[in-house]
């Protein structure tokens, strides 16, 4: 069942691998978009991450910002950009967007 009016602009599901059981390296991508871009997976773009971090204290400025950089992930995505794939070390997580077509097309496919 589809809804008409829906309010859901994203939905995911991710997955998150414990690296002790996973070893992984920058071949990854390629190796997965191979996999994948039979299925209309043709955008693809990379995302570097960052991380800011600071203590909050009330009423206080928050001093000395801490900026670091994460990890390399890749976002694959359909023709339409109604679907995507972020792929990251140790991570991986489905997104379907701005269009939800209900739990029933999931059970199918």
């Amino acid at each position: 069942m589809e809804y008409k009016n829906h309010k859901i602009t994203e939905a995911v599901c991710a997955f998150r691998f414990n690296p002790k059981d996973n070893h992984w390296d920058v071949t990854g991508y390629a190796d997965y978009y191979n996999a994948i871009k039979d299925y209309g997976f043709l955008k693809k773009n990379e995302i570097k991450p960052v991380q800011l971090s600071f203590n909050v204290k009330p009423n206080e400025i928050p001093q000395n910002p801490q900026m670091t950089e994460g990890d390399l992930q890749m976002v694959f995505k359909n023709e339409d950009e109604t679907r995507a794939i972020l792929l990251g070390n140790n991570y991986i997580s489905f997104h379907t967007i701005n269009h939800y077509p209900g739990w029933e097309y999931f059970q199918k496919n």
